[in-house]
């Protein structure tokens, strides 16, 4: 079996790009971010080699988005199980109503037969690894649960498959037909056990984040309450914490902060004869100064302006 890579193939035109991409992997609404003009010039190569009926190739180009949409799922389809890892750049891929980032040495996985959007920023590099939808050990049900997770390739199941993934394309050409066969198969059973690994780290981490939303929520009143004591209640070290906080673009301090304040901004609205003092104290402050600081600062009047504006 011959394992070598075919020469690169570049473009120089949305439309000739738009014909390479459909020729190399499926059809594609291409949208770069600079260029509008079908014939303005846009440089973008693809390489590609064969292993066993593993697809590998390397794309590269200038930030763009891809679209797979239901016209051309419906008008060119195409059964087809992919793995993208993001090796320079960035990337955003959106498939069965989820969407990851992926950053240098992370990759995700979707599928051809449903539509799917990608977004590459920055001069991007793309792997892209391919097989036919029917080789995967997946059903429909599990296939949709594991698209566009950002499967991380530094650590765990995952990370041993990039460092597989990126190993093909630097592979010789010295490889049998049959082992290029089942190294194939192989890196497929290996994708589906990292994607299946990643749902279910993935929906551990969303019920913990709603456990530890639902404590601060209902201990806001609490002085105490920090991210040391919302770890300490969970069993949970305060890095494990932050990190899913981050995951949100947000830190645990601020939302708490954040809810105290928006809860007592309401409870100034409704509840026109408490005094701000007994208010605030309901959710955790004691400083009235302190308060009435952070609370202009957040609104743009102070809590007295605020009720006397609402009442």
């Amino acid at each position: 079996m011959n394992t070598r890579p075919n020469q690169p193939v570049t473009a120089g035109s949305i439309d000739e790009w738009t014909d390479l991409i459909r020729s190399k992997f499926v059809a594609l609404d291409i949208a770069p971010q600079t260029a509008s003009d079908p014939q303005e010039p846009l440089n973008g190569t693809v390489w590609n080699r064969q292993l066993g009926h593993l697809s590998a190739a390397e794309v590269s180009s200038s930030p763009q988005v891809f679209t797979r949409s239901k016209r051309l799922v419906a008008a060119e389809p195409a059964e087809l199980f992919q793995i993208g890892l993001v090796t320079q750049g960035s990337g955003h891929l959106i498939q069965d109503g989820r969407s990851c980032n992926v950053k240098v040495g992370d990759f995700a996985v979707y599928e051809t037969a449903r539509p799917f959007r990608w977004q590459l920023d920055g001069d991007w590099k793309l792997l892209v690894f391919t097989w036919q939808r029917e080789a995967i050990a997946l059903d429909r049900l599990e296939s949709e649960q594991i698209t566009a997770l950002r499967l991380p390739g530094h650590s765990g199941i995952s990370g041993i498959l990039a460092h597989a993934l990126t190993d093909v394309v630097n592979l010789g050409s010295d490889v049998s037909a049959a082992s290029g066969i089942r190294f194939a198969d192989e890196l497929a059973a290996l994708a589906v056990t990292a994607g299946l690994e990643q749902r279910e780290i993935t929906a551990s981490t969303q019920s913990l984040t709603k456990q530890v939303l639902h404590f601060i929520e209902l201990n806001l009143a609490d002085p105490l309450l920090d991210p040391q004591h919302v770890a300490d209640h969970f069993f949970i070290s305060t890095r494990t914490l932050h990190r899913l906080f981050a995951r949100e673009g947000e830190t645990v301090a601020n939302w708490i902060r954040g809810r105290r304040m928006e809860k007592s901004r309401h409870a100034l609205l409704v509840e026109p004869k408490s005094s701000i003092s007994t208010i605030i104290a309901r959710y955790g402050y004691f400083d009235l100064a302190q308060f009435s600081r952070n609370f202009t600062t957040r609104y743009g009047v102070n809590p007295t302006q605020f009720r006397a504006r609402c009442h």
